[in-house]
């Protein structure tokens, strides 16, 4: 749509006899003419499209191509170190994520189980049910406390900036850290059961 917008005004100003890039424009005040083009209302491209230099556009677009490739070509792949301390740094939130979840789960499941599981009569599922319903609270009102205690471990910082951490390359070791964290936070967040009893422990005291 700039393109377009940028044809109308040179052949406009070739109507009019005018210079079509005036000499005393510097590179930001062409900047500023083409960010306001941008902003050509959708109604009016079928007026501005009927009206194109071709010359114009043809040369105009051009010059897309170039400076995709370009700004493409400036943003280099992540070293394996970066990408290593990138996955390190993921995973350490969601170990505590995982192990605070399973483990207020479990707890929480028990102590259903063998009060209102036995008052109620409910199921040891709906039990474990409404303890992943507490532990999903207690998720949410613990997440900044785990954040803040992963940013303190003193992991190092991959350095990546925002075009990096957008590429694949980034995202699978971003990914990668925080599947093996869950799993690892998880597999910890079971060690309650080798302390509780269970509810038929329970019924025959």
């Amino acid at each position: 749509m700039i393109w377009r917008a940028c044809s109308v005004v040179v052949h406009l100003c070739r109507r009019r006899g005018l210079s079509t890039v005036p000499t005393n424009w510097d590179a930001e005040s062409k900047r500023k003419v083409l960010e306001r083009l941008s902003r050509v209302p959708s109604d009016d491209l079928a007026n501005i499209a009927a009206r194109i230099d071709e010359r114009a556009i043809v040369y105009l677009s051009s010059l897309l191509p170039a400076v995709s490739t370009t700004t493409s070509a400036t943003v280099p792949e992540p070293t394996p170190l970066q990408l290593r301390q990138l996955m390190l740094r993921s995973m350490a939130p969601f170990i505590g994520f995982g192990f605070v979840d399973n483990s207020i789960m479990i707890l929480a499941g028990d102590y259903i189980d063998i009060t209102l599981g036995v008052s109620l009569g409910i199921s040891s599922m709906a039990a474990a049910g409404l303890g992943n319903a507490v532990s999903d609270v207690a998720g949410i009102g613990l997440g900044g406390v785990i954040e803040s205690w992963a940013s303190q471990l003193g992991l190092a910082d991959p350095k990546l900036s925002q075009s990096q951490r957008l590429l694949r390359s980034a995202q699978i070791a971003r990914y990668a850290g925080s599947t093996i964290g869950i799993v690892i936070g998880c597999l910890l967040g079971m060690c309650p059961l080798l302390f509780i009893d269970t509810k038929e422990d329970k019924l025959k005291e």
